[in-house]
């Protein structure tokens, strides 16, 4: 009688098999290429790059300053957007959605009147932790140029997670439910492939079972 691992190593060597066959095709490794340049590019648009000029930004205001009133259009074609929160953790869940989040200190105004250089507490997504020197001197820059006189920002560790707006349980089934459908759906593509090449008839006068196979087939599917 067969013990487990016995039948995961035929199960095993039948979908070795079929994912080697697999990528050695050209239109699998075409799909497969275009699969990660899809990935990559959401990736990309949805990090921040060199030639965005808007600057959405999650505002939580201590005080009753002049700052979100202001223009806000510089010269160089940036443009901040703001959005104002009524407290600090509103302006946290605003990040999900936002490139920046700032606290204005209740003095802003009055620093800003004497000539001094006020601090804005600022917020980045946890993804960009690694860029906090680069981002704070860009964001000091812009405020700097949007007051007419210098501003800085100060990230330090102020990263934000964001909390998603929907159910992610939802989500997490219907992406388990696709993989799980095109396995499916591989499976019966790949036992025609092998009647077509010929190799069916191999496979069932080996000493493996019907079952097997088919979870070799689902198993290179899933892969």
């Amino acid at each position: 009688m067969k013990t487990f691992f016995d039948n995961l190593y035929i199960v095993w060597a039948i979908a070795s098999k079929d994912i080697v066959n697999a990528l050695k095709n050209k239109n699998t490794r075409t799909n497969i290429i275009l699969m990660m340049g899809m990935v990559v590019f959401f990736y990309w648009s949805s990090t921040l790059r060199p030639f965005d000029k808007r600057i959405d930004t999650a505002v939580y205001d201590e005080g009753s300053s002049s700052l979100t009133v202001r223009p806000t259009e510089l010269a160089d074609g940036y443009t901040f957007r703001f959005y104002e929160a009524s407290s600090l953790q509103e302006m946290e869940r605003m990040m999900g959605y936002k490139q920046l989040g700032v606290v204005i200190p209740a003095d802003f105004d009055q620093v800003l009147a004497s000539g001094g250089e006020p601090t804005l507490t600022g917020y980045i997504l946890w993804v960009h932790r690694t860029r906090v020197a680069e981002l704070e001197a860009k964001y000091s820059q812009k405020f700097s140029e949007l007051l007419g006189q210098p501003v800085r920002v100060e990230i330090k560790e102020n990263f934000i997670i964001p909390t998603p707006g929907v159910e992610t349980s939802g989500v997490y089934f219907h992406i388990l439910f696709a993989t799980f459908f095109v396995t499916i759906n591989l499976v019966p593509a790949l036992m025609m492939e092998e009647k077509r090449t010929k190799t069916l008839d191999a496979l069932l006068v080996s000493p493996a079972s019907d079952g097997q196979v088919v979870m070799g087939k689902a198993l290179a599917g899933l892969f």
